[in-house]
């Protein structure tokens, strides 16, 4: 089971939120833009002749190293418990383990010298994911929970039946029934299972799964004592535009209204995501597809009773509506399922005012990222470049240049360019579509780099004598010492070899650097 960056983020966040508030979400100020790599990265070289495909949580995992509480006493004090893995320098000890719908699940607690405890959930077949626990904090029920906003599929393949849902977590240890109670959707019984007093002290953990053709993922959790009396309830939303206590609280009823429609759009164009691997194709109709209770339209300016799609990008779009008297509110999606509020009608997705209840705020920082352009190839599949800043310990450069094609992510690490005309060059084949991404039949094979600013044209020369045109975009100055890049699209099947070619104003050849891709 994939467990994409949304989803660790999301946990990570609402960990170290309990510490501050009972809510589990984060305040409405808090940024929450990060990247998500559904379609796992795929990383090259300066000169790539192979596709290397690699996970993106070596963001998410320096947020939980910093994660309070983690291991009691400190790191390396935590006992080890009876069983290796599941993964590679884990011990495991299993709570629970199941079936639904012909897929084995697990769930456990886990032990690492890195990591300290944790807790994981998955179905075996298809890999795990989760969180941290920790001690019970004075007042709490609940405590460092959450799961996938989206669902899995058997074998990974989105044309069958979707796995239901797991949301796991930690509840009081005077629980004894746990439901989930969705806004749209059926009351979700979970089940109980106790963790040793000696890991973390007194506490249970729970484990509930939500059908997995829910759309709105969203509703009150609620614990209850021996008795049947309630111990509490949390608002727990894992939608991509998710809704927060305090928005509602401090909104008036025709703006919570409106935010109740973005929600749902929101659910909508992520459960298209999750199904197309990225917002290619995504317009008014085939949005209503998956909802009507939404009046979807493709207007640069808010409609009153509607929510306007704006798709900039293989990730990025913007939502959008307004209340009867005009005033507007947006939720920014840029990376495919992580928001941030706004309240300006904007078509840029990283444009949004981060905050639904200050109207002249200002948009937050890009956070490390620089748009150069975006595009769609003749069958329609969208296409983004950006300019990643990557420097930091461990990085092989400071800057990558980023190609979302549809579902794929590559990023491709910048080397100087210096006196040269060609920089570092990379090429990714339509077989590098991720394994929980579904497959696109008419996906080209994407060649991209950096050039100086002496080249005016940029070709394809490959080895069986076909000549495929480039193009070129400006590179925002102030970064790199490059200052194009280009992007060539080439329609063939299977793998590829050539030689790009760099011409200057004259059609006078500057230099020429062989690239190649498997597929």
């Amino acid at each position: 089971m994939s467990r994409d960056l949304d989803h660790q983020l999301r946990e990570t966040l609402a960990e170290r939120q309990a510490e501050l508030h009972p809510s589990p979400v984060p305040p409405e100020g808090l940024v929450r833009r990060a990247r998500r790599r559904v379609a796992r990265n795929v990383v090259l070289g300066v000169v790539t002749a192979a596709v290397i495909v690699a996970g993106s949580i070596g963001g998410i995992r320096m947020l939980v190293d910093r994660a309070p509480d983690r291991v009691p006493g400190g790191d390396g004090d935590q006992a080890a418990l009876p069983t290796e893995g599941p993964t590679p320098g884990e011990t495991s000890l299993l709570l629970a383990s199941g079936e639904q719908d012909g897929e084995s699940w697990a769930l456990r607690v886990t032990s690492s010298p890195r990591f300290g405890y944790g807790l994981s959930f998955g179905y075996e077949a298809l890999g795990v994911g989760g969180g941290g626990i920790s001690p019970m904090r004075q007042g709490r029920i609940f405590q460092g929970y959450g799961g996938s906003p989206s669902p899995d599929y058997p074998d990974h393949d989105p044309t069958r039946p979707p796995l239901p849902i797991g949301i796991s977590g930690q509840v009081a240890v005077e629980a004894e029934r746990v439901e989930l109670r969705l806004e749209d959707g059926p009351v979700v019984e979970a089940g109980l299972y106790r963790v040793p007093d000696e890991l973390i002290g007194p506490a249970k953990v729970f484990l509930l799964f939500v059908p997995g053709d829910t759309l709105l993922i969203a509703g009150d959790l609620i614990a209850y004592d021996r008795s049947g009396a309630e111990l509490g309830r949390e608002y727990f939303d894992l939608s991509p535009v998710s809704l927060y206590p305090k928005v509602l609280e401090e909104s008036p009823p025709e703006a919570v209204a409106v935010m109740k429609e973005l929600q749902l759009a929101g659910a909508v164009v992520g459960r298209y995501f999750n199904t197309h691997g990225s917002f290619s194709g995504l317009d008014p109709s085939s949005a209503s597809a998956i909802s009507s209770d939404v009046v979807f339209n493709a207007s640069p300016v808010a409609i009153p009773g509607e929510v306007s799609i704006r798709v900039s990008g293989p990730q990025s779009l913007v939502l959008a509506s307004a209340t009867p008297d005009g005033a507007i509110y947006s939720a920014c999606m840029d990376g495919g399922g992580i928001s941030v509020y706004g309240r300006n009608d904007t078509n840029d997705p990283q444009g949004c005012t981060n905050g639904w209840l200050h109207p002249s705020a200002d948009p937050p920082p890009a956070g490390g990222g620089d748009g150069i352009a975006t595009g769609s190839d003749p069958n329609g599949n969208l296409w983004s470049l950006t300019l990643l800043d990557v420097s930091g310990p461990g990085a092989e450069t400071p800057f990558e240049l980023e190609l979302l094609m549809g579902p794929i992510g590559a990023s491709l690490p910048l080397q100087r360019l210096g006196d040269a005309d060609l920089g570092s060059v990379g090429a990714v084949p339509p077989t590098a579509t991720p394994v929980d991404a579904p497959t696109v039949a008419d996906l080209p094979t994407s060649v991209w780099g950096i050039a100086s600013d002496r080249v005016s044209k940029v070709e394809l020369r490959l080895d069986d004598g076909t000549i495929f045109d480039g193009e070129l975009y400006s590179i925002p100055p102030g970064s790199i010492d490059a200052e194009q890049a280009f992007l060539i699209l080439v329609p063939v099947e299977g793998p590829m070899a050539g030689t790009v070619v760099a011409f200057d104003s004259s059609g006078e050849v500057l230099q020429r650097k062989r690239v190649e891709s498997s597929g």
